[in-house]
């Protein structure tokens, strides 16, 4: 019986696999007892029951691990809350990339170690969305739990004259669904079109 608790931050949650092993201390050799992996999407909150696994795949009798599985979506934990990414606003510089650790399966390091420049692409392009999504959210005077959807429907509302006659028209712009203003705007409805673009 132990009692261990770890913290870590998933950048793409998606592509993440959470593994547990249990290893025996005292052996000598050999030290592998049992082993499981899980998807991180896949993963429940709550307190679950983890059956381990042998190298090759078979389960191993009467074994399992108890655990406590809590998703926040805060750095350094915090209330459990829906899975999400925390929104940093931190340069390119100063962001926390994927890193791949070795499994020690050679073919395996191999096919992964080609990913690393893709998979920090990808936590830019993901960064940079959640980053305008919020600053929209913001300047819409919503709450960082908004849908976009209620984004967008206090964006109509500001483009609505006395008549009920819509200010702009939405258009698709290289693909993108763009809002063009078809009256002159303040300054304040200027500036939340500019965060709608981004």
């Amino acid at each position: 019986m132990f009692d261990e608790t770890f913290e870590f931050q998933v950048n793409m949650p998606e592509l993440a696999l959470l593994r547990f092993v249990v290893l025996d201390d005292d052996y000598i050799g050999d030290d592998f007892i049992g082993q499981y992996s899980v998807a991180f999407e896949c993963l429940q909150p709550g307190y679950r029951n983890v059956p381990l696994l042998g190298l090759g795949g078979d389960p191993l009798p009467h074994t399992s691990l108890f655990v406590h599985v809590a998703i926040t979506n805060r750095r350094g934990g915090g209330k459990a809350q829906r899975r999400g990414l925390s929104v940093r606003r931190v340069g390119r510089r100063g962001r926390e990339y994927v890193s791949l650790r070795h499994t020690g399966i050679k073919v395996l390091d191999e096919v992964f170690k080609q990913a690393g420049g893709p998979l920090k692409e990808a936590t830019d392009l993901r960064e940079d969305a959640q980053c305008s999504t919020a600053s929209f959210k913001d300047q819409c005077g919503l709450p960082t739990v908004a849908k976009l959807k209620q984004c967008i429907q206090s964006l109509a509302t500001r483009f609505q004259n006395s008549e009920g006659a819509m200010g702009a028209a939405m258009v698709l712009r290289d693909g993108y669904p763009c809002l063009e203003p078809l009256v002159s705007l303040s300054e304040a409805t200027r500036k939340l079109l500019s965060a709608y673009d981004m």
